[in-house]
């Protein structure tokens, strides 16, 4: 088992992780099944967070995401792969 802060491994298994530890280090297997590390999240990404929060972002948006994040990915996108 890879290295974890001791508070994280006195932590009493769930059933994700009865299926997760087994197969940490295989090769065959894409490990998406944890989603939090154990790495404090970067400043910018606490900061945005408490700004959205402030200015009363906190509903669901729209089901195909944002407008102008969709824009500024396409945008991203088309630049990166020179799409005309």
């Amino acid at each position: 088992m890879r290295a974890v802060r001791p508070d994280i491994s006195l932590m009493e298994q769930n059933g994700i992780t009865g299926i997760a530890l087994p197969r940490l280090d295989d090769p065959s297997v894409i490990p998406l099944w944890h989603g939090e590390g154990d790495r404090v999240t970067p400043a910018f990404i606490r900061e945005a967070a408490k700004k959205a929060l402030d200015d009363g972002e906190t509903l669901y948006v729209h089901a195909r995401g944002i407008r102008e994040l969709r824009t500024s990915i396409r945008d991203y996108l088309n630049n990166l792969y020179d799409v005309p």
